[in-house]
């Protein structure tokens, strides 16, 4: 499915407002939107998540977006090990690293974030 170049300009502003954990009122007041038209686009990003054709997924009730991390990649000779920073969060992972636990870290931090 082809997405319209309003979809693309809406999909990050339902994220935001997932994100900002105010009632869909309080946020269209703030940000001058019509609260019509806030739901018209959370039923489309919805849809076109749940086809798999977004960047926005939902995992049960939170939904979380996709994006850009840093990454400090450390320098091979000193050390086997990465640093992931997301937001003010910084993440240092070692080979033999428990994937488990990093996907529940991840979990954590994408929703305090």
């Amino acid at each position: 499915m082809r997405q319209s170049r309003l979809f693309y300009e809406w999909e990050p502003r339902v994220l935001d407002y997932w994100q900002s954990g105010l009632k869909a009122v309080e946020w269209c007041t703030l940000n001058g939107l019509s609260i019509h038209k806030l739901r018209y686009w959370i039923a489309k990003v919805n849809e076109v998540s749940e086809s798999g054709e977004s960047n926005l997924a939902k995992t049960g009730d939170q939904n979380v977006g996709f994006g850009w991390a840093a990454v400090e990649i450390v320098d091979s000779n000193k050390s086997s090990g990465i640093a992931i920073c997301i937001g003010s969060a910084r993440i240092e992972i070692t080979s033999g690293f428990d994937k488990s636990l990093l996907s529940d870290v991840l979990q954590v931090v994408t929703q305090s974030c």
